[in-house]
């Protein structure tokens, strides 16, 4: 769950006024990750400290070979 303000309805209760904008903008990273590139993903360590905020894999996220789909 995405929950950066708590619940209910953004219209009505006390959450981010950004919040509509930042999950769009999530969404179309997502859709262009995947469906308008192509790379590779080289071993590495994703174990997270969910101590550390915000909470990294140790390697971060690394991608290489990276290419755009025509």
């Amino acid at each position: 769950s995405f929950i950066p303000q708590g619940g209910g309805n953004a219209y009505e209760t006390h959450r981010c006024p950004g919040e509509n904008v930042a999950l769009a903008l999530m969404e179309s990273a997502a859709v262009f990750l995947t469906e308008h590139m192509q790379y590779d993903v080289p071993e590495q360590d994703l174990d997270t400290d969910y101590q550390r905020l915000p909470a990294l894999p140790k390697s971060h996220f690394i991608i290489s070979n990276v290419r755009l789909l025509n």
